[in-house]
């Protein structure tokens, strides 16, 4: 644990990525390996959030619209689809899509393309922390496969959301050739 935090401080991607190699795909890893440490925010981190706070009202807005230029755009295609949310009712930090398709063949040709897509939330039933309650949920499973996140920040364009939605279907069509999108 102690080099995890050494790690973590040093925050230099050339130390994790040359001296503690092993030790660095863990840290980057969705696992958890166990039980861990609470820590706070440091008084820097609170300050730039309560500035933060004074641009939530125009930060909201934006969130929510590029959701909804998300939700239009990938209306139009197939063989994905949008993990709704209540957009009136909450802001979404993120959009994640299940697509119907070898979800990772499509992350690879997005990322070749330079489109940062993500693949997040692992099953917890999978993660190392909870084997000894894991049991089989094929459905969590084989939905866990299909997941992933498109680039979603409030500074993106709608300009940015149709480029992203017009590299994901060119994607599920290398993806699946001869399959209607």
């Amino acid at each position: 644990m102690l080099a995890i935090r050494a790690v973590r401080a040093a925050d230099d991607p050339a130390l994790c990525a040359n001296a503690m190699a092993g030790m660095a795909r863990q840290l980057l890893s969705l696992d958890h390996y166990g039980l861990g440490w609470r820590y706070h925010s440091s008084a820097v981190h609170a300050a730039i959030g309560r500035v933060q706070l004074a641009h939530f009202d125009a930060i909201e807005i934006a969130r929510r619209n590029l959701w909804r230029a998300y939700a239009r755009e990938l209306a139009r295609l197939g063989r994905v689809t949008l993990v709704d949310i209540d957009v009136e009712r909450t802001v979404p930090f993120n959009c994640v899509v299940r697509v119907l398709a070898v979800r990772d063949c499509v992350f690879e040709i997005l990322r070749d393309r330079g489109v940062g897509m993500g693949v997040h939330y692992p099953p917890n039933h999978l993660q190392s922390a909870f084997a000894r309650w894991s049991r089989p949920l094929p459905v969590t499973e084989s939905t866990a496969r299909q997941i992933m996140s498109l680039p979603f920040h409030p500074a993106m364009t709608e300009q940015g959301v149709t480029h992203v939605v017009s590299m994901l279907g060119l994607a599920l069509t290398e993806s699946a050739p001869g399959q209607h999108l």
